[in-house]
Parts: C-alpha cells; sequence; structure tokens
C-alpha cells in the first residue's frame, strides 16, 4: 500500500521539518524530559533486537519527535523497527545498486562547517520519469531510504569517535531537473520503502536526522 506523499513531498518534509538545532540542545535534556527519557528507555529497550536501536541518541530522537510523550513515541519506533524488519531493511547496504547509482547520483562526501556529515542528492541529474515508466518508483525511494540509513549511520560513528554531531546536513542539488521530471514526481506517491521516520513529518526534531544547508 502506497503513501499519499509524492516524491515532491519527500523533499518538502525534509526541508520543512528541520531547523538549526544546536548539538547541545540535542542531548541536553530538562529534569521532567530525562524521567520521562528513563521511563521511554525502561519500556522500548527489552522490546528492540538491533544494538543501535538501544543507544540514547538514538531513542531520544523518537522520544523528541512525540514531544516526549512516552506512549506516542513508544508506538513510533517501535513502527520503525518492525518497518525495518519487514522491509529486510538490515541488508540493504549489501544490495546491489548498480541500477541506481548509474543514474541517481547521490554523495556522502566530508563534513560541513560544523562537522556534520555532507549529504548530497544530485537531483538534477535524476531521470525520475524513467524510473516511474520502468515501475522502478519503489526502487528509487528505497534507494534514498538507504542513503539517508548511511549518512544517520555516519553521524552515529561520528558521535562515537568523541565528534559533537548528532546531526547530518542535507542537499538537495536541483540544478537541471526538467519539466517533465517534475510532471513525474508530482505524481509518483512515496511507497512503503520509505521508512516511517520520514514518512510521519515530526520526524526530523531529533538526534541524526538531517538538517538542509
Amino acid at each position: 500500500m502506497r503513501n499519499s506523499i509524492t516524491f515532491f513531498g519527500i523533499f518538502g518534509l525534509v526541508f520543512t521539518s528541520v531547523s538549526c538545532v544546536s548539538y547541545d540542545e540535542d542531548v541536553s535534556l530538562s529534569a521532567s524530559q530525562a524521567s520521562a527519557f528513563q521511563q521511554f528507555k525502561a519500556h522500548v529497550i527489552p522490546k528492540l533486537k538491533r544494538d543501535f536501536e538501544k543507544e540514547d541518541l538514538y531513542l531520544l530522537q523518537f522520544l523528541r519527535a512525540k514531544k516526549f510523550d512516552v506512549d506516542e513515541a513508544e508506538r513510533f519506533i517501535l513502527r520503525e523497527s518492525k518497518w525495518r524488519t519487514e522491509q529486510g531493511f538490515d541488508g540493504i547496504h549489501n544490495e546491489d545498486w548498480s541500477d541506481m547509482e548509474c543514474c541517481y547520483p547521490v554523495f556522502l562526501e566530508g563534513v560541513d562547517r560544523e562537522g556534520k556529515p555532507l549529504l548530497i542528492f544530485d537531483i538534477g541529474e535524476w531521470d525520475i520519469r524513467a524510473a516511474v515508466v520502468a515501475g522502478k518508483a519503489d526502487r528509487m525511494a528505497k534507494w534514498m531510504s538507504k542513503n539517508y540509513d548511511l549518512a544517520r549511520m555516519r553521524t552515529r560513528e561520528l558521535g562515537k569517535e568523541g565528534k559533537n554531531v548528532t546531526r547530518f546536513s542535507l542537499i538537495y542539488d536541483m540544478k537541471g531537473f526538467s519539466a517533465t521530471s517534475i510532471s513525474a514526481a508530482s505524481k509518483a506517491t512515496v511507497p512503503t520503502t520509505l521508512p516511517p521516520v520520514l514518512r510521519d513529518g515530526c520526524n526530523c526534531a531529533g538526534p541524526t536526522f538531517s538538517e538542509h544547508v
């Protein structure tokens, strides 16, 4: 079953949902927030299978996204975890992506001026119409999800190296994006291969999510 958001909606969702938040804001909690966080951890950690899902910063993004409503955050993170299992997402980085790499360039290169990983979607080079006509809209959405996940992984790696980084920066390079692609993007809807944290619209408030530059 497809979500009603179009591919344009993906781009707009990321741009409109993010805000400039400092590292200190991401990792600092008030007394009441800290209490909610401990409650949240006690509820969800026994239900999560992956080690990274149990890390504090990963957990905190879901709680912040739901404004520290423990019950809502628990439903959110468990849905995300279930989605990863159902989509076979744990093995996504081991798949053969040559059909996407050749025609839908994405770059995870370097860092921005604040030390955040820099993820660049060269959308101007994407022939979205060709993907839609070939029945590869799902594949293209999964390709996007794969690269978002790669940037989040890199962000966590930098954090473990002692860097004060909780987010990655995202650029959509639209130079050369054609009217044909615009028409195709406006009609193609987002399949369930896009993770809940991107489909829900409130997801970008927490650590490891993106900020546009």
